[in-house]
């Protein structure tokens, strides 16, 4: 999973953005419940947990001379999702797929440099696409991409426009 670096607005600096907050590419993981329709239609709940290292903030500016404030600590998520699937078509033993979430994300932050740790919850979405191969008779073998994003963060008096990338691996057992 990796998530670029977000935009950091202090609230104390009203003028705009006032840095970029670099986040290391980490992992997550998750569980999944659903039902299938038969009709290529899927529904399942998610809960999942990500977690990034913060690596530094650069202040002030985006450039290269922009100060830089190290960061010691991470980005923690906890999310409850609620995602619809489509399975436009199956060839052979493989279905791609495409796939929509809406839900909320249990947000906390520690950055001991800074003396920041701070929580929140918000709202969260996403965007899912990939391909599922049958590997026995109702087990799959799924591979896919994510686009994961929040509202905006309100953490220690700054707000951050959080997103992510992540690419998924995983089991998918049908009963």
């Amino acid at each position: 999973m990796w998530s670029g670096e977000p935009t950091v607005e202090d609230s104390r600096n009203p003028g705009g953005a006032d840095g970029r907050l670099t986040l290391e590419p980490d992992y997550g993981y998750g569980g999944y419940v659903g039902y299938a329709f038969g009709n290529g239609l899927r529904i399942e709940l998610e809960a999942a947990m990500r977690e990034i290292d913060n690596d530094e903030l650069r202040v002030g500016g985006f450039g290269s001379a922009a100060p830089v404030r190290s960061l010691n600590g991470d980005l923690t998520h906890y999310t409850g999702m609620v995602n619809a699937y489509w399975d436009p078509v199956r060839w052979w033993r493989f279905e791609p797929y495409i796939g929509a979430g809406l839900g909320v994300s249990f947000v906390g932050i520690d950055a001991s440099d800074i003396k920041l740790d701070d929580d929140t919850t918000v709202f969260a979405y996403q965007a899912m696409a990939g391909l599922r191969t049958r590997v026995l008779d109702r087990l799959y073998f799924v591979a896919g991409y994510r686009y994961f994003s929040t509202s905006n963060l309100r953490l220690g008096g700054a707000t951050l426009d959080y997103h992510a990338h992540t690419i998924d691996f995983g089991f998918a057992r049908h009963f």
